[in-house]
């Protein structure tokens, strides 16, 4: 059976999807009514965010609450965890190439593993 690989292709944002409907997009009474990005209303969390990791939420020093302290690293914002490597000491058993999805399986059906991944692509 083929498929399309939507879910590799960064250009495709909507396959089968709704159509476009009227949503609230909040701004001050009284001024004209703005683009979506432009509301005084709104405010977009994309960018680059200054980043810690601790193993507890007790090893976080006090602080971290100081709006002057200066976290230890950076993330873009959105993204995903896996391109950042914070949270992983291990390599993966599969590979791992975004947007790519492995077409094989490390795992036999009994859960045995068989090696390296099969190349993904």
């Amino acid at each position: 059976m083929w498929l399309e690989k939507f879910y590799e292709d960064p250009t495709t944002l909507h396959v089968v999807r709704l159509d476009n409907r009227a949503y609230y997009i909040p701004y001050t009474p009284g001024t004209e009514r703005p683009e979506h990005n432009s509301s005084d209303r709104v405010k977009l969390l994309n960018g680059i965010w200054d980043f810690a990791y601790f193993n507890s939420v007790e090893d976080a020093p006090e602080c971290i609450i100081d709006p002057a302290y200066v976290m230890p690293g950076r993330i873009k914002v959105p993204s995903v965890w896996q391109d950042h490597h914070q949270y992983t000491n291990i390599r993966y058993s599969i590979p791992y190439d975004p947007p790519y999805v492995p077409r094989g399986n490390s795992f036999s059906a009994d859960g045995t593993w068989l090696g390296t991944a099969r190349e993904s692509r």
